[in-house]
């Protein structure tokens, strides 16, 4: 599990472009609601993953073809530092830290 804010406050500044990756499980983000962030996730794990996420912002898209990647994308707060999220075998969830 991963929770943005703490290293670069809670309003995201000094935050960097990022990425987050495995080739096995899921990955959990935990996003402040005032952090201004691009995300850009894929799940590679065929027809069997998803990208679960708390922001109507980012948007999630079936890959061209059957079985593809599922892909999603979008942008907090207007945008800001870029969030790459890739998982191979498992999901990905955005959620909305409380």
């Amino acid at each position: 599990m991963a929770e943005l804010g703490s290293a670069g406050g809670v309003s995201g500044r000094g935050m960097t472009d990022s990425t987050l990756s495995t080739n096995a499980g899921d990955i959990t983000v935990l996003i402040p609601s005032n952090v201004a962030l691009t995300i850009q996730a894929m799940n590679e794990s065929g027809g069997s993953g998803r990208i679960n996420s708390d922001f109507p912002q980012i948007r999630t898209q079936p890959g061209g073809l059957p079985g593809g990647p599922v892909v999603a994308q979008g942008a907090l707060n207007g945008g800001g530092a870029l969030l790459r999220v890739n998982v191979m075998g498992g999901n990905i969830y955005l959620r909305r830290a409380k």
